[in-house]
């Protein structure tokens, strides 16, 4: 037995915190390691064995891990389940009893198991720390060259389409099939992909980059039946919009098809997108990532050695292993508990999700500035004209715009279109009052000696040139209340957007699904 274990630790046994059995050691050596281990496990056996009958009980067992237990976790409850777990665990031929050879070769497979997730973890962290190191490097190189231009986004932006598959196109050719290809338009480029002979399913994997001057326009992608002596036919199109890949990360979708009129036909195409808008946002978002990976692998590797060391140590093997079955209890109650508040919560972000999207701030929209600075002249001019004109409802209108723009208040989709509403109606109120009163007030008065008339005809001036800017202030608006309606699609432009971060939990959730078992 002492042969077949020596064996068994000289082929798994690690070079790294070996304990002994590393591969440099002589033959002498190892056995001279191997039997003080076997030593050192024999003493612990017997301990468990009270009756020194060469085997141990489940009754044995309960009562040598409470004792250990009660030494050193005092104040702590001892859980009989655990030894039941552990007895069932050591007796492998299930007998009832545990003898010293299953003893030792459970404390040797706990041993090696745990020096082969020591050694896993060390060459995931060397392999992290490498990629880290890499994409460090990537960053500065990035943030030393990159410029932006004046779209927001940085020069030589690219979109890397990869164009996968397609399947259960329509039948275009007498023999039931057709010869697809597809044609990609964004900007002012067009490139195709090669043909694919006589399929309703083709699959082309060619990856196409694009070069990207404004991220403003859309992808749009056409699928041909390729014939030679008539006009190509269209299969279907479907459309990318850039603001949905800002995150810089690839994105395998499948896309319905359409037809030139909007409407669905038969047949979908896979893509593979990945929009590249700024180099340096993009490697920095990876090096958080991955330094949180290192941060993950790094503690796993610290538990694994303390267990080791734990395992060398008196008694190590039943300590170990007790305590990892109390912290599996430990997690289930957790997860159980956990378990019982997820329906509130999916309430919960789901009432919060509906209320982002109905109160989304003024703030965000791209052109905030622009209306503001429109809203403030109209209302200027408006006050200028109410020298001799009473105007309340066009300063009522100018003041609450204004108000809404400084303050950055919350808003509802209504907002836009009551806005839009009362513009309308004072415009024509406005042409109705300059067609019936117009006239008369550029007429001079009797009554005074020019000032009062000059007065009037500037009031007058004023108020068509409010009417004019009225014009312009509705267009804005309208622009704003198109971008809102796209932030509520999440489909806003990239000034609109906010960069992706990894947020904590992410973080939680990548760390949970990474744990070792």
């Amino acid at each position: 037995v002492k042969m077949d274990y020596r064996q068994m630790m000289e082929e798994m046994a690690l070079h790294r915190m070996a304990g002994g059995f590393g591969p440099n050691k002589t033959g002498e050596d190892k056995q001279r390691d191997w039997d003080r281990k076997f030593d050192l496990l024999s003493r612990e056996f017997h301990q468990i064995d009270r009756d020194q009958s060469g085997s141990a009980s489940r009754d044995e067992l309960h009562h040598y891990i409470k004792t250990a237990y009660e030494n050193n976790k005092p104040g702590e409850v001892y859980d009989p389940k655990v030894a039941d777990e552990l007895f069932d665990r050591i007796d492998v031929d299930r007998n009832g009893m545990i003898s010293l050879e299953e003893f030792v070769d459970s404390y040797l497979g706990e041993e090696i198991n745990t020096r082969k997730r020591v050694m896993n973890s060390e060459r995931r962290l060397d392999e992290k720390r490498a990629e880290l190191q890499h994409i460090g490097e990537k960053f500065d190189e990035a943030q030393r060259s990159e410029v932006i231009n004046n779209y927001g986004i940085m020069h030589g932006a690219r979109l890397i389409v990869k164009v996968i598959e397609a399947r259960d196109l329509i039948p275009q050719d007498f023999n039931g099939l057709s010869d697809p290809y597809c044609k990609l338009f964004i900007e002012d480029k067009v490139i195709e992909t090669n043909v694919i002979g006589m399929t309703l399913n083709p699959k082309w994997n060619e990856t196409l980059t694009f070069e990207i001057n404004t991220g403003r326009d859309f992808l749009k992608v056409l699928i041909f039946d390729k014939d030679t002596m008539k006009k190509d036919d269209l299969e279907g199109i479907c459309e990318v919009y850039l603001d949905e890949y800002l995150d810089q990360r690839e994105h395998d979708k499948w896309f319905p098809l359409h037809d030139e009129r909007k409407r669905p036909v038969q047949g979908k195409v896979r893509l593979a997108i990945q929009y590249i808008h700024s180099e340096k946002k993009l490697y920095e978002d990876i090096y958080k990532e991955k330094d949180i990976q290192c941060n993950v692998i790094a503690r796993e590797l610290e538990e694994a050695k303390d267990k080791l060391e734990k395992l060398q140590g008196p008694f190590g093997f039943m300590a170990t292993v007790h305590e990892e079955k109390i912290a599996v209890n430990k997690l289930d109650s957790v997860l159980a508990n956990i378990g019982g508040l997820q329906g509130v919560l999916k309430k919960s972000v789901k009432k919060m999700g509906k209320s982002k999207l109905e109160n989304l701030q003024i703030g965000n929209l791209p052109w905030h500035q622009v209306t503001l600075i429109t809203v403030l002249v109209f209302m200027g001019i408006t006050m200028l004209a109410m020298i001799y004109r009473t105007d309340f409802v066009n300063l009522c209108i100018s003041v609450g715009i204004t108000f809404m723009m400084v303050l950055k208040r919350d808003m509802s989709q209504q907002f836009f279109k009551y806005i839009m509403y009362a513009l309308f109606f004072s415009i024509g109120m406005d042409i109705i009052w300059l067609f019936i009163f117009g006239g008369d007030w550029l007429r001079p008065m009797k009554t005074d000696g020019g000032v009062e008339g000059f007065i009037r005809k500037l009031s007058l001036a004023l108020s068509f040139l409010s009417l004019l800017i009225r014009f312009f202030v509705l267009i804005v608006i309208w622009k704003d209340y198109i971008d809102y309606k796209k932030m509520k699609k999440g489909q806003a432009p990239p000034a609109m957007r906010q960069p992706f971060q990894v947020n904590k939990r992410q973080k939680d959730q990548y760390i949970f699904q990474t744990q070792s078992p």
